[in-house]
């Protein structure tokens, strides 16, 4: 970078209104940065600790200026910082294959430092892309502020030391690097043969040419777009006239729909009316139905009441029934047995019955034959001194001492 450097300075074609240096280390470099007398001198330091040697040897008297900030492609209020043992390889993003080619370089660890984007950089300090201004970037680490389009092209001369491989995650490298500028209108100049691998230090001039054509490519693709989105506008026009049609078709139809339904409106409430006042003699006799329905509720409690003691007094007729039921079949075979009894009496009765009509009619036979001969009897022991007949009674004997009395045969019915 040296070499580019003083050669810009030596040559000298043009004076320089704004040097941008990111990437200005401890100050080092600041005597070589002198050399090129811009009118102002903004040196950017994200490491903390190269800053503050930094901020020591600036001269602000020279239109020095040291900012406290990272400078990025983002709009983000800070941004983490990888710090490895040699300052100058300080990156936003890790290290990767430059862990591989500088084996010795430590992991400092990581820090978190403001940051500002190029564009919003270059417009805070009214950097005019009209005249000449250098961008140095002396950070192989913060290559990502050059896809920063806007803030780029604030520069005419661009000086960058850039790894000639990736060297970091998401490096570009330096093929990708020139295209990127290449794009934003910037061309390869110039290349430091002092570079030390793996680092290439190229210069880039703004091509005004190149700058016009990519801003018409820009604004051919805008208008390509805007074509297309006119293309896309046209047939959504179509299609949205299309469908006004069918929405004017639908309106004429819902406001027939609508004449409609205020006729069917009208209807309704004259129907409504006529309810009404029928709605008042239904609600009279809803009236009527509910003092029925509370008068037959009152009823239905009673009967239920009635029914409650009638099923009661039925449990009971049905226990009495059950009892005078068993109470006649006991009767039954009572009278079945006293019946039986009767029948077997009655039998024996009129065998007795016979026995004693057999017995009286012997019992006259001799009673007759005795009476015969004790009529004899009399008649010869009277003859001599007759005497008045007594009238015949039947008289009782006593029974001897120890003998029955005779039974008096039974008389013949």
């Amino acid at each position: 970078m040296r070499t580019l450097i003083n050669a810009m300075a030596d040559t000298r074609p043009f004076p320089w209104n704004v040097v941008l240096v990111v990437g200005a280390g401890n100050g080092a470099q600041l005597p070589l940065l002198r050399r090129l007398e811009a009118s102002r001198l903004l040196l950017v330091e994200p490491n903390p600790e190269q800053r503050e040697l930094l901020a020591r040897v600036v001269d602000p008297d020279r239109g020095e200026e040291v900012l406290d900030l990272a400078v990025t492609a983002r709009d983000v209020p800070e941004v983490k910082l990888h710090l490895y043992s040699n300052p100058a390889f300080s990156s936003f993003e890790g290290a990767t294959q430059l862990l591989e080619v500088l084996p010795n370089l430590e992991d400092a660890g990581e820090v978190s430092v403001p940051c500002k984007a190029l564009h919003a950089l270059v417009a805070e300090f009214g950097v005019d892309g009209t005249q000449h201004n250098l961008l140095v970037l002396d950070a192989p680490g913060q290559i990502e502020l050059l896809a920063d389009a806007p803030g780029v092209r604030a520069f005419s001369h661009i000086v960058v030391k850039a790894g000639s491989q990736p060297l970091y995650k998401g490096d570009p490298g330096r093929e990708g690097l020139q295209a990127s500028l290449a794009e934003s209108g910037f061309e390869l100049v110039g290349a430091d043969p002092e570079a030390i691998y793996p680092f290439a230090v190229d210069a880039y001039r703004r091509n005004e040419a190149r700058v016009e054509l990519t801003r018409l490519r820009s604004e051919l693709a805008a208008a390509q777009n805007r074509a297309k989105l006119v293309s896309g506008l046209k047939t959504e026009l179509a299609a949205a006239r299309a469908s006004v049609s069918e929405e004017q078709a639908r309106i004429a139809e819902l406001e027939r729909q609508a004449q409609a339904l205020e006729e069917e409106k009208g209807r309704l409430v004259q129907e409504l009316g006529q309810q009404s006042t029928q709605g008042e003699g239904a609600a009279r006799q809803a009236e009527a139905q509910q003092k029925q329905l509370e008068h037959l509720k009152q009823r239905l409690n009673h009967l239920d009441e009635q029914l409650l003691n009638a099923r009661d007094a039925m449990a009971l007729a049905v226990r009495m029934q059950a009892l005078r039921e068993n109470d006649l079949e006991d009767l039954r075979k009572r009278y079945a047995e006293l019946h039986g009894a009767h029948q077997s009496q009655r039998a024996l009765l009129t065998k007795l019955s016979r026995r004693l009509v057999a017995a009286n009619e012997y019992f006259q036979q001799l009673a007759g034959s005795g009476m015969l001969a004790l009529e004899d009897a009399v008649v010869v022991e009277s003859a001599p001194a007759p005497e008045k007949p007594r009238k015949r009674t039947a008289t009782s004997r006593k029974p001897a001492a120890g003998k029955p009395a005779a039974k008096k045969p039974a008389r013949k019915r």
